[in-house]
Parts: structure tokens; C-alpha cells; sequence
């Protein structure tokens, strides 16, 4: 979770800068502003406090180092759920692939876990990271887009 992140990062900046105090909540907000996927985005250089005044730390190892396992980890999410979709409306599942949440926000996500689909063998994949405000309002069409879109049959395995 987004929480377990924050707190890993927090932690990583005071084992690396054992002078530097950051709460989860701060580290958060640093992750959210200059967390990637890519390490070849440029470097997370930030203002931090160090035993009372300003200092620049790079803090892009500790970001790549937390951040490197989000996208496989919802690269094996969305293979278990591939697992048990219904095969024909698989073509459209995978061009239809939202990622939403707090870690949505974090830059190349989307394209890191389009290209880790992609070598998993999933030839047409597109993936779309959606914003915290247009996240509810596009589960809820989804949901509505999904629901009109099933056979009967799949509506009768649900009431079971």
C-alpha cells in the first residue's frame, strides 16, 4: 500500500541522512511529487532540514529503490485477474486497464506496467494512470459500461 511506501522512504532517508527527521506524512508528499517508475527521469534533488538548516539531498536511489516493484506487483495482479476473466471479453479488458489510487500518481507507471504486460506475453495492452478526482467517477462508469456490456450467463454466475 501507498502507507507501507511512505514508511519504507521515511525510513530509507533516515538511514541514508541519520541526521534528517522525516515523518511517513512528509515523505509522502515528497514521493508523490517526485516519485517514477523511470530512472532515467531526472534526479529527485530536495530541500530538507538538517540539524537546523536547508541542505539538497538526492533522494532518486531511495525513490527507485521503493518505487521498483509497484508496477510488477500490479503486473501480477492484473495476470491473476486475467486468469479468471471470461476469454471473450478479454480484447477489450486489456485496452482497458486503469490504474487509480494514490500510487496512480506516480510518473511512468502506466507505461512501466504496459511494457512489463507486454513482455509477459500480452500483445495489445493500453494502460491509463487516473487522477485522485477522476478516480470514482470512472469506477462508477466502468462499472456501468461492464455491467451493460454482460451476457445473461454472467449476470446468473454473480447471483450465485
Amino acid at each position: 500500500s501507498g502507507d507501507e511506501l511512505d514508511l519504507a522512504f521515511s525510513r530509507w532517508i533516515s538511514t541514508h541522512y541519520p541526521e534528517t527527521q522525516i515523518s511517513p506524512l512528509k515523505a509522502r508528499e515528497l514521493r508523490e511529487l517526485h516519485g517514477c517508475t523511470s530512472r532515467s527521469e531526472k534526479p529527485a534533488i530536495m530541500d530538507l532540514w538538517v540539524e537546523g538548516r536547508i541542505r539538497k539531498l538526492d533522494l532518486t536511489p531511495g525513490l527507485t529503490e521503493i518505487l521498483s516493484g509497484v508496477a510488477q506487483k500490479v503486473v501480477e495482479a492484473v495476470l491473476r485477474l486475467l486468469k479468471v476473466a471470461d476469454q471473450e471479453s478479454m480484447p477489450g479488458l486489456l485496452e482497458h486497464i486503469y490504474l487509480s489510487g494514490g500510487l496512480a500518481g506516480t510518473r511512468n507507471l502506466d507505461a512501466e506496467v504496459a511494457r512489463l504486460l507486454i513482455a509477459a506475453g500480452l500483445e495489445t495492452v493500453r494502460v491509463t494512470s487516473l487522477s485522485p478526482v477522476h478516480t470514482a467517477e470512472s469506477i462508477a462508469l466502468g462499472g456501468l459500461k461492464a455491467a451493460r456490456r454482460a451476457r445473461l450467463d454472467q449476470w446468473e454466475v454473480l447471483a450465485r
